[in-house]
């Protein structure tokens, strides 16, 4: 994968943020740039995707609603489906 240099400008377009987030960032050393003469940085394109994907977080799948509408069908006495007559550790008492 080829590595494209970003200006502080080109790189905060592409992650959606200001431009002085993105200084900030650099001044506190939260992101990798080189220092392109006294005054001058540039961000890899590489370290650009790197942060994009290491701040993906996972869709969570919503439970089965258990009340309301949209809940799945009880049975008696509000036991759900597949629970009707679960294992018993309990020893009759004679």
């Amino acid at each position: 994968m080829e590595s494209e240099l970003l200006t502080i400008r080109e790189a905060a377009r592409r992650l959606g943020l200001r431009e002085k987030s993105l200084r900030r960032w650099v001044s506190l050393r939260k992101i990798e740039y080189i220092r392109a003469g006294e005054r001058a940085v540039r961000i890899s394109s590489v370290e650009i995707d790197r942060l994009i994907e290491s701040g993906r977080v996972p869709r969570i799948v919503k439970p089965t609603p258990t009340k309301g509408r949209n809940a799945e069908p009880c049975l008696p006495g509000g036991r759900q489906r597949g629970t009707e007559n679960p294992p018993s550790s309990e020893v009759p008492i004679a």
